[in-house]
């Protein structure tokens, strides 16, 4: 074989070894960064935490008729109670560390409860537990329709329970973290007025 002959043997397996180095050293960097993710860590995300709050408040209730008027994520159950105080239970869910949504919630006129739960990923929830007195008639417009009922008719006609927060399928189950307390702006709203007053 003639010197010329050898020369571009040399050149063609030249090229293809640097070609060959090549693709294995991005293949080598590409398997590290999909096995081993930013920071070198490996495996699945951690899991998720569902966290809950509790909150309750008290009012005075002279009217006759209480209006309860929820949107958004909230689901409302009435039960009798005894005369002269409404009481309000408040169970706020939410996922991780973002206390999630937008809640608004305001006591108006001495007879009217006003909720709205805004999540922007469908990943929290409250449920709202309204203990009236006996014979008070609750007009409630909710996620779920409007009703008028007496509170012992509001609580036979008890919606089922909530859906819980949404959770993303690659997210494990964990265990129910314990309630924090309240936050600060979560002040108590005032009283009804007093009788002869509007």
């Amino acid at each position: 074989m003639g010197s010329r002959a050898r020369r571009a043997w040399i050149a063609v397996g030249g090229a293809f070894t640097a070609i060959s180095v090549i693709v294995v050293a991005f293949a080598i960097s590409d398997g590290i960064r999909v096995g081993h993710g930013f920071g070198g860590r490996s495996g699945p995300p951690p899991p998720r935490v569902m966290k809950t709050e509790l909150s309750s408040r008290a009012y005075s209730l002279l009217a006759s008729v209480v209006v309860v008027e929820a949107a958004g994520r909230t689901s409302v159950r009435v039960l009798p109670g005894p005369p002269g105080r409404l009481s309000v239970l408040r169970e706020l869910t939410w996922y991780d560390d973002d206390r999630g949504g937008d809640l608004k919630e305001t006591w108006e006129n001495g007879r009217k409860l006003s909720v709205d739960l805004d999540c922007p990923r469908d990943e929290c929830h409250a449920t709202y537990t309204l203990t009236v007195p006996s014979g008070t008639r609750v007009e409630m417009r909710t996620p779920d329709g409007e009703r008028s009922c007496l509170s012992e008719e509001c609580a036979a006609q008890a919606a089922p329970a909530p859906p819980s927060p949404e959770v993303p399928p690659s997210a494990a189950p964990s265990p129910k973290a314990p309630s924090p307390a309240a936050p600060p702006s979560a002040a108590p709203l005032p009283d009804a007025p007093s009788p002869g007053t509007v």
